[in-house]
């Protein structure tokens, strides 16, 4: 892709094939209930979210939960407020809501979060991308 537009490189982009959502919603805690929370998120462990299979995980940042059909869900404390951040993207909304409601509820903090609108994105696949 070198020497390339960024206009040229969006077609070859594995989400311009593929349409998506994301979105991340913040729950906040009292401080009292840090380490509780911060052992949850480094312990999750889960064998599917909103119906979709697990495939993998990583834990250098929190927790990123790869799920089946390239879908995927991040829970990690933050290190600035009380808050622990819960980010998913999957193909429609509704599973996404699924899987962040499921992660939420496996965590214990199904209420007092605060969801980020402005971060709900939908992108359609390109129907012009001469890749399959």
């Amino acid at each position: 892709m070198r020497g390339k537009e960024p206009s040229g490189t969006v077609d070859r982009s594995p989400h311009s094939r593929r349409a998506h959502s994301f979105r991340r919603d913040d729950v906040s805690y009292a401080e009292a209930d840090r380490a509780k929370l911060a052992n949850l998120v480094s312990n999750a462990s889960l064998e599917s979210l909103g119906g979709l299979a697990l495939e993998s995980d990583d834990r250098r940042d929190g927790v990123r939960f790869n799920l089946a059909g390239g879908s995927w869900a991040v829970v990690r404390m933050s290190g600035t407020e009380p808050l622990v951040r819960v980010h998913a993207e999957t193909p429609d909304t509704s599973s996404l809501d699924a899987v962040l409601r499921d992660l939420r509820s496996d965590l214990g903090v199904s209420t007092g979060f605060q969801r980020h609108e402005y971060c709900l994105i939908r992108l359609e696949a390109l129907s012009s991308s001469p890749y399959p």
